[in-house]
């Protein structure tokens, strides 16, 4: 707004047409004064698998990990991961700051019951063992049969965003750029993601953990863990 004049400035609209016109990096270096150092970059965007449509038969399995949000400028994160044999693909995800604890619970339980999940694992610190009892009975509540667990994350944060991440470029696939927009969790999901960087300082690293995670929940597998079941789908 502080550039919007009558004459030689520039609009709402032309800000609004240079997003949609470039790349996301040089968008935010050039306008948002936000530089991210382009070699540095874990999930450089073209090194990512993209989907336009999901395979003609049902998933093997429909699952989720939750990153929770403890306080400040954290970001809870839920991907919804449908399983295909040994690809996984992102078709859905809640990546938010909101701290409304009500808020959550709602959106978690509700992304849970509309995709049918069978499995999610929530990060049991900063509060995360209780979040996942109330979302659990409300999940119930609503109709829906997912096996809730949760598991503390003890190891170095970076480190497990880093050593995972060979694994998610291999077997996670997300939407094509132009089936999401840019505002919508999916595509702030996607932001943080291709803009985490091994060289610089990252502010927000809430969906590559998210995803190192997940990575260290189905290669450890869904079943053989020690977790804390919370309810059963049985």
């Amino acid at each position: 707004d502080y550039f919007d004049y009558d004459y030689n400035g520039f609009s709402v609209e032309f800000f609004h047409d240079q997003e949609l016109a470039m790349d996301d990096i040089s968008y935010r270096c050039l306008y948002k004064n936000d530089p991210i150092e382009r070699e540095g970059l874990l999930y450089a965007d073209d090194e990512l698998r993209r989907y336009f449509s999901l395979p003609d038969q049902e998933p093997d399995a429909i699952i989720g990990v939750c990153d929770t949000k403890s306080k400040g400028i954290d970001y809870m994160v839920l991907p919804v991961m449908y399983q295909y044999g040994d690809d996984f693909y992102m078709v859905d995800c809640i990546c938010s700051d909101n701290s409304d604890f009500g808020i959550q619970k709602e959106r978690l339980s509700d992304i849970i019951v509309n995709h049918n999940m069978q499995q999610c694992e929530f990060e049991s610190n900063a509060g995360g063992d209780r979040l996942a009892e109330d979302v659990a009975a409300m999940v119930k509540t609503k109709g829906g049969r997912c096996n809730i667990t949760t598991k503390a994350t003890e190891t170095n944060k970076e480190t497990r965003i880093i050593v995972n991440s060979d694994w998610v470029k291999k077997h996670v696939i997300f939407k094509d750029q132009s089936q999401y927009s840019r505002k919508s969790d999916y595509g702030v999901f996607m932001n943080f993601l291709t803009s985490y960087s091994v060289v610089g300082k990252n502010v927000h690293d809430d969906t590559c953990d998210a995803l190192a995670n997940f990575a260290l929940f189905v290669t450890k597998s869904l079943y053989r863990r020690k977790t804390k079941i919370i309810v059963s789908p049985i």
